[in-house]
């Protein structure tokens, strides 16, 4: 009796223990950063692609390097110091030298005090590429937020209109009950039950469709993110099926625009890129200075390094004018200036492609806005047919196919109201991306 017990208790103790494991079991899935059951919205679902998203790491790392070259740039104004040290065997024929062993030990101090303006102009170039660099980051950052929230805004879109082709599926299936048990009561016709049927079995594919665009979406956006398992249990909190609580309907500045002020310096790093090539044609002013601490022969000879030590310094002008060379500096010139014109013409085509984009998103935001207006009128008055004509044809003083043709109307206006709203969505997000500020307005 005693040894039945203990099995029991045996027994119990284990169940208890497996019971008590499937209950963690979905928190310590939650711990891995793959929460079971929670969801991310569009702020959380950006903050993991900065965390995951390979895309997201560049637009830092861009700007560190052009932060370190115009460090390098600034450190070419100050004084360099070598030390060279030169050991080993050393012959001639005929011989001039008493032993073959070489040696010699320099320390060297080297000031460019003026080199006809070359390093100060690769200074202020470097300076220009910095700041050029903070602003294509931050516009970088900005587009790559874009894409993401597109994408975030677009997944909410079909998640959204597989809820109205639900609630379509619903009403039809409750139509069909109602015609399905009139027309076994003989009082609907064959005709009317097969036409229902068949509406019923259309909206069973066109949900099928919606789901599969959906999951499909909801996969993309996992890859967008960085999500590196496919089967990763993440998902998406859908944004709200509601306007934009501030659109603005002005016209969008040029110059606010990061990528149009990122142009502006680009222009100004070409012409002075120019006029380096341009310097080389007229006559190059140098003046530099020189201090030298070193010995030499005292390896093999008895001698030590202070009995062969020497110093010498040196302040030098120098002035270089290529006087003939067959006009290769004078084509160069040629070269550089048509180059600085072509990359202009590049960056003005650019410009004006941005101010066409820049006009087109405000029409867009001010004809979405009246287009969701009039789509929730139309949405009001489709309902308020359906429900009108759902009685009448249950009295049967209306045809199927008005019924019908009014189910189709309300379900092309609720599509209709949802898609306007979210294009509306994308169009001011799209705004502000123009406007520099759609990364802090997401991530805040």
């Amino acid at each position: 009796m005693s040894q039945l017990s203990l099995n029991f208790s045996v027994r119990s103790a284990l169940i208890f223990f497996i019971a008590v494991l499937l209950f963690h079991l979905p928190w310590k899935v939650g711990a891995q950063g793959k929460p079971s059951g929670h969801r991310l919205n569009l702020k959380e679902t950006l903050q993991y692609a900065e965390r995951h998203s390979p895309a997201f790491d560049s637009p830092n790392r861009k700007s560190t390097l052009y932060d370190l070259e115009a460090q390098s740039a600034y450190r070419r104004f100050f004084p360099s110091l070598d030390l060279t040290a030169t050991h080993g065997l050393r012959d001639d024929s005929p011989r001039t030298r008493e032993h073959p062993w070489a040696s010699e030990l320099a320390l060297e101090l080297t000031e460019n005090l003026y080199d006809h303006g070359v390093t100060f102009t690769k200074y202020k170039i470097a300076q220009l590429q910095k700041r050029q660099s903070e602003l294509i980051s931050k516009d970088d950052l900005n587009q790559l937020t874009l894409e993401l929230t597109l994408a975030f805004v677009q997944f909410s879109r079909l998640d959204k209109l597989l809820e109205v082709r639900s609630s379509h599926h619903r009403l039809l299936a409750k139509e069909f009950g109602f015609v399905s048990e009139a027309y076994h009561r003989g009082v609907k016709t064959r005709r009317d039950f097969l036409r229902f049927k068949a509406q019923l079995m259309k909206s069973d594919i066109e949900l099928s469709g919606s789901k599969d665009s959906l999951q499909k979406m909801e996969s993309d956006l996992r890859i967008l993110i960085g999500v590196k398992d496919s089967s990763s249990l993440i998902l998406f909190e859908p944004l709200r099926a509601e306007s934009p609580t501030s659109v603005s309907t002005n016209d969008l500045e040029l110059s606010e625009s990061l990528e149009f002020r990122s142009l502006s310096l680009q222009k100004e790093i070409h012409e002075l890129e120019a006029d380096l090539v341009r310097r080389k044609y007229w006559p190059e002013i140098g003046l530099s200075a020189q201090a030298k601490y070193g010995a030499a022969d005292y390896l093999g000879t008895g001698n030590a390094i202070d009995q062969v030590d020497f110093v010498e310094w040196n302040f030098l002008f120098t002035l270089n004018y290529n006087l003939w060379d067959w006009g290769i500096r004078k084509r160069d010139r040629q070269v550089a200036n048509l180059q600085a014109q072509i990359k202009n013409n590049e960056v003005q085509t650019k410009v004006q492609a941005l101010e066409q984009k820049l006009d087109q998103t405000q029409r867009d935001l001010r004809q979405l806005q009246k287009n969701v207006a009039l789509a929730s009128e139309l949405l009001m008055l489709e309902q308020q047919n359906v429900t009108l004509l759902e009685r009448e044809y249950r009295n049967g003083k209306v045809s199927y196919l008005d019924m019908i043709e009014a189910f189709r109307g309300l379900l092309e206006a609720r599509v209709g109201y949802y898609e306007n709203l979210f294009d509306l969505q994308k169009a001011n997000y799209t705004s502000l991306h123009y406007q520099g500020t759609l990364y802090e307005v997401i991530s805040k």
